[in-house]
């Protein structure tokens, strides 16, 4: 197997560009002990909201949560089949395999091009 040094995610040069904001923001948060539901959270909603256009946008605690309100939004319930690559994040499939008590059935599919990249 070839080993690579090329880094798949390096978060390092953006970090320190907003590096005094970020700190800021976090000593904000950890002073005034407001974890979950405080001003900065609402006002994070809200700056998300106005950046993607819509009226309303929510933090959650989890991706878990976030992909049941998803496809609970969508309107995906008992019998429905949700399509996704077997190659997919482990927490997301097992989310559709696991929500609810099995209400949706998790249909993993092999595409084409995941095949040939493989090769």
């Amino acid at each position: 197997m070839i080993q690579s040094n090329i880094p798949v995610l390096d978060l390092k040069p953006q970090y320190e560009s907003l590096k005094i904001e970020i700190q800021s923001a976090i000593n904000r948060v950890l002073e005034s002990g407001q974890f979950i539901m405080g001003p900065d959270v609402k006002l994070f909603e809200q700056e998300v909201a106005r950046y993607l256009g819509v009226r309303h946008a929510i933090t959650v605690n989890s991706g878990t949560d976030a992909l049941i309100i998803g496809l609970k939004a969508l309107g995906i319930g008992t019998g429905d089949e949700v399509i996704t690559t077997p190659f997919t994040f482990l927490r997301l499939r097992n989310q559709l395999v696991m929500s609810v008590l099995n209400q949706y059935l998790p249909i993993l599919i092999l595409l084409l091009s995941t095949l040939i990249q493989m090769q």
